[in-house]
């Protein structure tokens, strides 16, 4: 799929919010890594301890809520139709956060695995073994596209692709990108605030 209407959207979000969030949160800029052929810090030091895996997991449970009632990611005051979708961007974002946070590579997969199967537990249902891959696949596909993105700034890149997905913007043709950037925008703060609250879970090291 050509990206072209992804840059678009996300100059447009860029431009529109600037380095903040109104409330003042500033929106995350990349750290680590970047080009293509450098991956994004090495391997984790140690693996998350356990009370960093059931806060995280507890915050991934209260953002399913959140988003099947409408409270965040919300387009037009209606949730998306898929609430998976809007959890695929969540995933990404954690999985963003644990590259910057604590440095990983590939182990970051693996510690957002057991966020995920901690997450079923306290759901009284392991996720089924389909959606679990589903899950860290599409985590992978938003870290990727954070890594490669041409510059510091990828986040509201980040967020135009979550809101094509969430909203199944491009199931036919693609996109306008002022439609996904009017989506984008509405999404931005909640995946900041997202974002910023599971960076702060991870740094309590």
């Amino acid at each position: 799929m050509d990206t072209g209407f992804l840059h678009k959207a996300a100059e447009t979000v860029h431009r529109g919010f600037g380095g903040q969030t109104e409330d003042g949160t500033a929106i995350p800029v990349r750290m680590r890594g970047g080009e293509e052929d450098e991956p994004a810090g090495g391997a984790l030091m140690e693996p998350l301890y356990p009370d960093q895996v059931e806060s995280l997991a507890h915050l991934l449970d209260q953002r399913m809520e959140a988003i099947a009632e409408g409270r965040v990611y919300a387009r037009e005051g209606e949730p998306p139709e898929e609430v998976g979708n809007a959890l695929n961007l969540d995933a990404g974002l954690l999985l963003i956060a644990i590259d910057e946070r604590l440095g990983s590579d590939e182990t970051g997969v693996d510690q957002l695995q057991d966020i995920m199967q901690e997450w079923g537990e306290i759901r009284g249902e392991a996720l089924p073994q389909e959606d679990l891959e589903e899950f860290l696949h599409m985590a992978e596909e938003y870290r990727r596209a954070w890594r490669e993105f041409p510059g510091e700034e990828p986040f509201a890149f980040i967020v135009a692709l979550g809101a094509t997905d969430t909203y199944m913007l491009a199931e036919e043709d693609e996109p306008e990108a002022e439609e996904v950037a009017r989506v984008a925008t509405a999404m931005l703060p909640d995946a900041v605030g997202f974002y910023a609250e599971a960076s702060r879970l991870l740094g309590m090291r």
